[in-house]
């Protein structure tokens, strides 16, 4: 047996990248296996063009010297003139030489023997090769590509690989010569394979479900080069070509693609990644019909043909069906992992779902390549995500997460002598302790402050409007900014604010639904400075828009109001329920801060059309839900609060709120009180589990009085209104996130029953109109002034906040609609 530091498996352009760089540590070990560029050269077809242009095909390497060009120089082996300029795409023979010098360059004692199993070894892993021989290692990094992942349809399970296959199975299309094929699919693997049968002697055609090829060529390519081009450089703070060359260097770089605005990421990566290929590809298909918009029915064998029949009735009879169908991910499918290893692996939907230097949930095990793009985007699909891949694996295992590299335009220095098993007691004996950043001062930020305060954790609050929790007496910074609404200014701010304070490692505590969304869609950039509680945005999706909210609680069996989503005025005929109706948004926070309200109730069909109209006006017609109104106040809603982890509740509260503000339609709870009730802790659990929710979250539901059932209103992914109950309870909420994000013991607890808090600037107001109405004893409001126990926001042992709401008063009622 022998031992080593880490060991990579897969010699592919991110497993030798990542070879690489790591071997700039001094004294660091790192050991490869795999043979190299071995899924390009096996499973990609001769005469294949890869769709990355030449800037985006360099596997990266620390010092910039093993590119394209020094492979030309150093070989002789030049490659198709104009490539260079993105005429013509680079040629896969010729990549897979390049990823073979490359190996002899960077990795020389490639140990090309196989992995045929990783277990877990105490603090490290036991790596078994296919000859009896073991390697220990403290770290494994996972580079294996995607060849375990091609995916098969399941209408064509059965048939035999002579007449239904898939692309990845063959190398050379010329024994198709003759026979009609059937090619399945519309993205660059179906159609390159289909330009290759075409050239081959094939008679092919392709069918595909997308109703549109996309090519960057005519007016998608001046659109993106003249029309956005000026509007890019400025988003970007830099000259940057957004030409096809530019483009795929633009998608090299995460940082700063993320401060685009979403549409705009979205078309530079369906389309700006293979500007070259696309217009080389869509010359080549020319003659090869395709049947768009078109999805498969049925399969038959029909003696030694395949029957296929299309959606449209038509059928096809064909010689052979070739699955351009792709890859879906799976970690279970990396047979050499122990199944211990595998059920350990926190995923979604078969993704790893990956730490900081793309670590797993099991430590000390990476994986990098595909298998990345669920956690840190597309980009890890393609050659030049080796680059954010590399240097992000470097930083973690060479300096815990330290950022040595500091920027993509300058030599990587390893920084010393330093072995990375050393480096965690290095950084708690010189810098400062690790402390909370809290972004946004109300009473919900002062209930954090106040929690980790308390434990003697250093606190920085980052606010755009008056806060009362910067009076606090465990404050430690307090900073005003000028507004936290846009996402891409709040990251910028909040990364600003923690570069000049020196805060790296600190925790993200947001606290409105706004900034949750920011820190999730640009989790990869701000988890480079500080620790991120915030989920991936594949998670918060599912509760920061209602509409994916109901859907999946309704395939989930969680009882939801009867909902409807009309697109205009016409739609509202399909709501074929009685009123009151309730109009909401689907993304609250667009709705709030333009009407200062949470819903608007309509009594009538009349009153249901001009709200819509006036809702639509606001936030748009898309984003407008009608639900079926149901009746009660705040004493029939209820919510559960949980630090979730892994697929249980780690600390839980269940509370009924039984006062809100405004009554009807809470904006916020006035008055809560702890319960138990089992059956909201069942299906609230049952959600988080359906999305492997990770973090502080709050659940809301509404008793319907009509039917007896708990109906799902709303999901909170962060701190709620009335966190500070939850001290005085049992559990520790803020706390408990903090705790576990710097890597302590959290014992499980739930809340005890019969503790109540109160907000009394709000819930006066409520109580008295409550009261004026008939719908509150002014004996049992009495009574729940006496007894309550936690005020939000007046504390003897912290007075400053108390008296700053009383003053700051008007500002906050003018400011929030109070």
């Amino acid at each position: 047996m022998t031992t080593c530091d880490v060991t990579i498996i897969g010699a592919g352009p991110y497993g030798l990248s990542a070879a690489a760089h790591l071997r700039k540590v001094k004294d660091l070990e790192v050991r490869v296996f795999g043979e190299p560029m071995s899924f390009w050269e096996r499973n990609m077809p001769v005469g294949m063009f890869l769709r990355s242009n030449w800037t985006a095909t360099q596997i990266a390497d620390p010092h910039r010297s093993l590119t394209l060009e020094a492979f030309q120089a150093a070989t002789g082996n030049h490659l198709p003139a104009g490539s260079g300029t993105s005429a013509r795409p680079v040629p896969l023979d010729s990549f897979v030489q390049y990823g073979q010098w490359y190996q002899r360059q960077a990795v020389p004692d490639l140990d090309q023997r196989k992995i045929v199993g990783v277990e877990s070894n105490g603090k490290g892993f036991l790596v078994i090769l296919d000859d009896g021989d073991t390697v220990k290692s403290r770290r494994v990094v996972v580079a294996v590509g995607i060849a375990s992942f091609a995916w098969r349809p399941p209408e064509f399970e059965g048939l035999p690989s002579s007449l239904a296959s898939h692309t990845s199975e063959h190398r050379d299309f010329r024994k198709f010569a003759g026979k009609q094929v059937l090619v399945v699919g519309g993205g660059q693997s179906a159609l390159e394979s289909a330009a290759l049968l075409h050239e081959g002697g094939a008679e092919a055609e392709v069918v595909a479900r997308t109703h549109t090829i996309h090519w960057l060529h005519g007016w998608a390519s001046k659109t993106l080069h003249h029309g956005l081009g000026p509007f890019v450089r400025k988003v970007l703070y830099a000259p940057t070509d957004v030409g096809p060359a530019g483009i795929s260097q633009l998608m090299a770089r995460p940082d700063s693609v993320r401060r685009l605005p979403r549409w705009l990421q979205d078309r530079l990566r369906k389309r700006a990644v293979r500007p070259a290929a696309a217009r080389w590809l869509a010359a080549r298909l020319r003659d090869v019909p395709m049947w768009v918009g078109r999805r498969i029915v049925t399969v038959k064998i029909c003696g030694e043909r395949v029957n296929v029949r299309l959606d449209d009735g038509s059928e096809r009879v064909v010689d052979h069906v070739l699955l351009g169908t792709g890859y879906r991910v799976d970690v279970a499918k990396y047979r050499f992992l122990s199944d211990e290893l595998v059920q350990a692996i926190r995923h979604h939907n078969g993704y790893p779902v990956l730490k900081p230097g793309l670590e797993t949930s099991v430590e000390g095990l990476h994986i990098l390549g595909a298998p990345a793009a669920w956690s840190f985007g597309p980009l890890m699909q393609f050659v030049s995500g080796t680059n954010y891949a590399s240097r992000s694996l470097f930083n973690f295992i060479a300096g815990n997460g330290s950022r040595q590299m500091r920027d993509e335009n300058n030599d990587m220095k390893a920084e010393g002598p330093i072995r990375y098993e050393a480096v965690a007691t290095v950084a708690k004996s010189s810098q400062k302790p690790i402390g909370a950043v809290v972004v946004g001062g109300d009473y919900q930020g002062l209930g954090i402050v106040r929690s980790l305060g308390r434990q003697n954790v250093p606190i920085c609050i980052i606010d755009d409007e008056r806060s009362i929790a910067r009076f606090s007496r465990y404050a430690t910074h307090s900073v005003g900014v000028k507004s936290l609404r846009d996402e891409r200014r709040t990251v910028d701010t909040v990364l600003e604010v923690g570069h000049r304070l020196n805060l790296r490692e600190w925790v993200l505590y947001p606290t409105r639904d706004e900034t949750v969304a920011a820190f999730a869609r640009y989790r990869p950039i701000l988890t480079e400075w500080f620790r991120v509680p915030t989920d991936n945005w594949n998670t918060i999706q599912w509760v920061w828009d209602k509409r994916n909210t109901y859907r999946l609680a309704n395939d989930l069996g969680i009882p939801t109001p009867q909902t409807w989503h009309p697109r205009n005025v016409d739609d509202l005929e399909q709501v074929r329920s009685d009123p009151p109706f309730v109009l909401k948004p689907a993304i609250k926070e667009h709705f709030i801060y333009a009407t200062k309200a949470k819903g608007w109730r309509a009594n009538n069909r009349t009153e249901l059309r001009e709200l819509f109209q006036r809702a639509a006006a606001q936030v748009g017609p898309g984003e407008v839900m009608i639900q079926d109104l149901i009746p009660g106040d705040g004493r029939h809603q209820f919510a559960y609060c949980a630090f979730f982890k892994e697929g249980r509740a780690v600390g839980s509260m269940v509370v009924r709120r039984n006062r809100q503000h405004p009554p009807e339609f809470g904006r916020a709870s006035t008055f809560v009180e702890t319960i138990e009730l089992p059956l909201l802790e069942q299906l609230s659990e049952r959600f988080l589990r359906a999305i492997d929710y990770y973090g502080l979250v709050e659940l809301e539901y509404k008793l319907d009085p009509r039917d007896g059932q708990y109906k799902l209103l709303d999901v909170n992914g962060r701190t709620w209104g009335y966190h500070a109950l939850g001290p005085g309870a049992g559990v520790d909420f803020p706390y408990m996130l903090f705790a576990d994000q710097i890597g302590e013991q959290v014992e499980p607890c739930r809340a005890r029953a019969g503790v109540t808090w109160m907000r009394l600037v709000t819930d006066l107001p409520t109580a008295i109109l409550q009261i004026l109405n008939g719908q509150l004893d002014w004996h049992a409001y009495l009574q729940s002034l006496r007894n309550f126990q936690v005020e939000a926001v007046f504390s003897k042992t912290d007075p400053l906040p108390g008296l700053a709401e009383l003053a700051l008063l008007p500002y906050l009622s003018l400011k929030r609609g109070f």
